[in-house]
């Protein structure tokens, strides 16, 4: 898709952003406050969020056109029902009158199309919690025992129990070169020596994986479990699935499950990390061992190394300070879990 094509889709979905948040705080007689993601631009008002995709493609997405964008919108709220079945209010049409005005489902013509949500609190927010130390026990508990229901009911995946394993082997491969890229000075010693334990440890743990693989536990998870995507209101509920890839949300339950108990140690939270997974293998009655959790959370600490430094790729000076101790960071609890 040639850029200029997305470029121009761009420029006009930042006219219709600055001309739904004037007609919608019109309407609401409160102002609406606009906020922008990597990939997306957000209305808030106070019981409501409204989410545009942006026109962007990637290799592993494809927002490139209002028919796309549509798809993923539907997918989006469908996907997310399984874990927030009250949040995801429905996909809306962004309609345009005859002179020129737009409306969310008015009158006029469809141009474009959005995800509406109920707005959560900021205070239900496990993130939140997690950082002002107000996380309560129960809340884990509750958690741990949802997510183990939400895995039991997915149908399992039976992937080439071959590849599966390879591919793994590829993520390690992928990250790894990623972060030992001589522009991040990193640690390229420490980077190599979790490499190296990482697949050592797939080699090992190569039959538990495979029988993984036969058992069902390979799933369509949620893709993307971490704090800030968690919510208690007052039941855990959980948002933003990666409904653009089903690749990246297709994986081992305790894959999954990881990557929040990882971003638990990474705030200094270790006794809700160990909370966490002790209930949910008593709830999803998946005794795995403590290394095959280290491997997961080791491969997730490593991945996310990348996603921080990729920020640079981007932007080389933007919070520079930020994403390198962010990067930093993961690779130390990579390193602590593996070496």
């Amino acid at each position: 898709m040639p850029s200029t094509f997305l470029q121009a889709q761009l420029e006009r979905q930042r006219r219709m952003i600055d001309a739904l948040q004037s007609t919608l705080s019109q309407e609401s007689a409160a102002p609406i406050e606009i906020m922008e993601t990597h990939l997306s631009w957000l209305l808030l008002s106070a019981y409501q969020v409204i989410k545009l995709k942006k026109a962007l493609h990637y290799s592993y997405l494809d927002y490139s056109t209002v028919e796309t964008r549509y798809g993923q919108c539907q997918a989006e709220v469908r996907l997310n029902r399984r874990l927030a079945p009250n949040i995801y209010l429905g996909v809306s049409s962004v309609m345009q009158d005859g002179c020129g005005a737009l409306t969310l489902d008015g009158p006029g013509s469809s141009v474009e199309y959005v995800v509406r949500m109920r707005r959560l609190a900021e205070t239900q927010n496990f993130d939140w919690l997690l950082q002002q130390r107000r996380l309560p026990p129960e809340a884990i508990d509750s958690l741990a025992t949802t997510l183990a229901r939400f895995h039991e009911k997915l149908p399992g995946l039976s992937p080439d129990p071959s590849l599966y394993v390879e591919d793994l082997h590829r993520r390690i491969r992928e990250d790894t070169n990623t972060l030992a890229e001589r522009r991040y000075r990193l640690d390229r010693n420490l980077i190599k020596r979790i490499a190296t334990a990482l697949h050592g440890i797939a080699y090992d743990l190569e039959h538990t994986l495979r029988e993984r693989v036969g058992a069902g536990r390979i799933v369509e998870g949620h893709g993307d479990l971490r704090p800030e995507h968690v919510y208690f209101a007052p039941e855990p509920v959980v948002i933003d699935c990666l409904e653009f890839n089903p690749g990246l949300r297709t994986l081992d339950a305790i894959d999954e499950i990881s990557l929040l108990a990882m971003e638990c140690d990474r705030c200094g939270a270790n006794w809700v990390r160990k909370r966490l997974l002790r209930c949910y293998a008593e709830s999803s009655r998946d005794e795995s061992s403590e290394r095959l959790y280290c491997f997961f959370m080791a491969c997730r600490a490593m991945l996310w190394a990348k996603l921080a430094v990729w920020h640079l790729a981007r932007d080389p000076e933007r919070n520079r300070d930020k994403w390198m101790n962010r990067s930093t960071e993961y690779l130390a609890l990579a390193h602590n879990y593996v070496l």
